[in-house]
Order: C-alpha cells, then sequence, then structure tokens
C-alpha cells in the first residue's frame, strides 16, 4: 500500500488539448476561471500563445518557463474535465427521446 506522499507525487498524465491559437477568447476565459490562475504575466503569456498564437518562446519571453510549464498543464487538465463532461453529456442526450 502506498502513502499519501506518493500518492501525490504520481500525476496522471494528460494529452495536450489546447492548441497554439486555437482558443476562442470566451473558451480561455472559462478555463482561466476554472484553473484559478492568477498571475497577470502568466495569464498574458498564456493568452497570447493560445488565443493570438504566438510561438511559446515569444510568449514566455518575460516569465520563468516553469512557471509556464504548470501553468500550460493545469489549463489542460481543466480542458480533459470539461471535454469528459462534454462527453457523458452528449451520450445522454443522444439515448433520450426529444
Amino acid at each position: 500500500m502506498t502513502n499519501t506522499k506518493e500518492k501525490r507525487k504520481r500525476k496522471k498524465y494528460v494529452i495536450p488539448l489546447l492548441t497554439k491559437g486555437g482558443q476562442s477568447p470566451d473558451r480561455f476565459t472559462i478555463l482561466l476561471e476554472c484553473s484559478g490562475l492568477r498571475s497577470p504575466e502568466i495569464i498574458k503569456a498564456l493568452w497570447d500563445h493560445f488565443v493570438l498564437g504566438h510561438d511559446e518562446a515569444v510568449a514566455t519571453m518575460l516569465i520563468d518557463q516553469p512557471n509556464y510549464c504548470r501553468a500550460v498543464r493545469k489549463l489542460n487538465v481543466w480542458a480533459d474535465r470539461i471535454e469528459r463532461i462534454k462527453a457523458v453529456d452528449f451520450a445522454s442526450y443522444k439515448g433520450a427521446k426529444i
């Protein structure tokens, strides 16, 4: 049996769902609300990359790379959760008679 510290160390791998320039401003804002990210610099870098389509190298010029990577992972985790919810909802609507 594993202890709590070992459980915390293992992180579920999440397939990156967010792509460069692939997010609408509305979707990005909702993801941001879910994630709890508050750093204006990180948020701007994420916006530049995921909404405006700038390269990561350009978007992250003024911030620490590890902080940016953590924020990207957090957004991808939330994007994955939202997609799983949509899949469950779609399956329930697909079987319902209207």
